[in-house]
């Protein structure tokens, strides 16, 4: 998309170097060698991939997410239209009512309270995401 600005032949002078166009706003802080042929390309997304960054340090903090799966239909034939996908009860533990019991700063068991069992101790580190 294009945006052609006309000047008239004599560009604004500040505080009308200001253009306001699609909510960004473009300050021109000089404006005496502007002329009415000028032409700018402004790429605000240029480059935002290359300068996408990591910034955890514990693979932990990954949000991932299982079991999940869709396809697409073996009739497709070229809607590029994929099938709503399906949550498995891959786990026997789902479903059973859980407690987690701190026995000190550092340690917590889990209690499996609709089987009475306990496992346990685990390390709790503070102020870590402890997955």
């Amino acid at each position: 998309q294009s945006t052609t600005l006309n000047w008239t032949n004599t560009p604004p002078a500040p505080p009308a170097g200001q253009i306001i166009l699609d909510g960004m706003t473009i300050t021109v802080d000089d404006v005496s060698n502007l002329v009415n042929s000028d032409r700018f390309t402004l790429m605000p997304t240029r480059g935002a991939a290359r300068d996408l960054q990591l910034n955890i340090t514990d693979p932990r903090e990954i949000a991932l997410a299982s079991p999940v799966r869709t396809e697409a239909s073996i009739n497709n034939t070229g809607s590029g239209r994929i099938a709503l996908g399906d949550v498995l009860n891959t786990n026997a533990a789902v479903g059973k009512e859980y407690s987690i019991q701190f026995i000190s700063p550092t340690q917590y068991n889990l209690i499996n309270v609709t089987d009475s069992v306990t496992t346990g101790p685990f390390t709790f580190t503070p102020n870590t995401d402890n997955t």
